[in-house]
């Protein structure tokens, strides 16, 4: 059976860069630009093993996750399911390795 790309690397993933308290790919900073405190839904895009789910759900949202797919299939899947992009935001400095995209309903 084929093993996703993430899959080989979630173990080393979550211990050096998920679970430091430092957050050096600014995954709060990027959920509180994008969501802020509300209420509703948040489709988690790539969220591999769901350990930014406590953070969506600090911001009163009810994360969802989806994973294992690759960038181009994902946002026609935010495209083909009627969502429009409405606001973007990046974490990690000096260089981006985090994008967020908050989608809306057309």
């Amino acid at each position: 059976m084929p093993v996703a790309s993430y899959d080989e690397i979630a173990d080393w993933y979550e211990e050096h860069i998920g679970t430091r308290p430092d957050d050096p790919l600014e995954f709060g900073r990027v959920l509180r630009i994008l969501l802020g405190p509300g209420e509703g839904t948040c489709l988690e895009i790539g969220c591999g093993t769901g350990m930014h789910a406590g953070r969506i759900r600090a911001l009163g949202r009810t994360p969802v996750g989806a994973a294992h797919w690759p960038l181009p299939a994902l946002l026609d899947m935010l495209t083909g399911a009627g969502l429009t992009p409405e606001r973007f935001a990046e974490g990690g400095s000096p260089t981006p390795s985090l994008l967020g995209i908050r989608a809306v309903k057309a």
